[in-house]
């Protein structure tokens, strides 16, 4: 019969035969990602259903939605234009244009909401309290969304799975930061991509791409 050794070698076998092929290691490491991402996300919330209140999680869940939807809106295609160009023109001129236009809108839509929050929204009026830091939980969101896309360009992926992995330390805040309420979710996302935003930047320019200014013609040909 098969041994326990047998399987153990044929495991590790596999393992360097994906990581030798860089379609395949790409492919495993962004197939491992989605699925951490999602495991995460179903802890995170069943840890914070069973700590928080009722009121506190629908609230959360609600800002959390809000968040998404703003960081959908404020992309304009360019991270699939990052993808798609960067193979092709200059990487700096690619990634930091990317990464300052969606910023910018990022920051335009996020201080349009929370303005509008009263009208649109009347149950999210806890933003009024933590607007500058909901603005940063977004800006952050979106720079280590555009970091993530970058490090797919880059066909580097396991950089990408170790973003990802960075942003479930979420699941560990959740419990230090229960005094704050709703505020306490909302800070265990933000925070979890403060440091994800953080990694991505210094990792982009240790990787040489520089800073530098927005190239106009990369915007129009995206």
């Amino acid at each position: 019969g098969v041994t326990l050794m047998q399987i153990i070698r044929c495991i590790i076998m596999a393992t360097r035969r994906i990581f030798s092929d860089p379609l395949s290691k790409n492919f495993f490491c962004i197939s491992i990602s989605s699925v951490s991402t999602a495991a995460f996300g179903f802890i995170f919330w069943l840890i914070a259903a069973r700590n928080y209140s009722p009121a506190d999680v629908g609230i959360a869940t609600a800002i959390v939605s809000s968040i998404s939807l703003l960081i959908l809106f404020s992309r304009f295609g360019l991270e699939h234009s990052l993808i798609y160009f960067f193979p092709k023109r200059a990487k700096n001129e690619i990634f930091w244009t990317s990464l300052l236009v969606t910023s910018g809108v990022i920051l335009l839509f996020g201080i349009g909401f929370i303005i509008g929050v009263n009208v649109l929204s009347p149950d999210l009026k806890v933003l009024n309290d933590w607007a500058i830091l909901y603005l940063l939980y977004l800006l952050c969101y979106s720079i280590s969304s555009i970091g993530g896309m970058a490090f797919i360009a880059l066909r580097n992926s396991s950089l990408y799975l170790i973003q990802t992995l960075i942003t479930s330390v979420r699941v560990v805040l959740l419990l230090p930061l229960g005094t704050f309420g709703t505020m306490g979710i909302i800070s265990s996302f933000g925070l979890s991509f403060i440091i994800s935003s953080i990694f991505s930047i210094l990792t982009i320019i240790r990787s040489g791409i520089a800073p530098i200014v927005i190239n106009l013609d990369y915007i129009k040909d995206s």
